[in-house]
């Protein structure tokens, strides 16, 4: 369970970062970073509770992730960290009248199925064979 960092948000009440519960204190805490508009473009680790990467140690790991929008600001593609430093693609998502509903991995084709208050209930491959419930 992760307990939001509520005190550490920035001017335009934004989360910049979380940290663990009590029980899962081996866990590193996570900083974000946002675009001029607000969107958050980027995903590493941070040394404090600061909304300011200048001294939270915010640094990029193997777990860092790149977000690219699109005009809406809607997550379109997720870039993670390889070894040796580089970006590469994880998935990219696909909307449908400003909902998502489904993605591109590096397994394939998925589409995520909502219920009537778009809470997703089930994940299908590019077939329809459910992968998740």
């Amino acid at each position: 369970m992760w307990r939001c960092a509520s005190p550490k948000r920035d001017p335009a009440r934004r989360l910049p970062a979380f940290y663990p519960s009590d029980e899962q204190q081996s866990i590193p805490m996570i900083g974000y970073l946002y675009d001029a508009s607000g969107h958050r473009v980027a995903e590493g680790t941070i040394t404090s509770m600061s909304c300011d990467p200048s001294k939270n140690g915010f640094t990029t790991t193997t777990q860092e992730k790149d977000y690219i929008l699109d005009q809406s600001g809607a997550v379109e593609t997720v870039l993670t960290m390889a070894q040796g430093g580089a970006m590469q693609w994880d998935h990219s998502n696909i909307y449908a009248k400003g909902e998502l509903v489904g993605a591109y991995t590096q397994t394939g084709l998925h589409f995520y199925l909502h219920d009537w208050q778009g809470t997703v209930r089930a994940v299908t491959d590019y077939a329809g064979v459910v992968e998740e419930t």
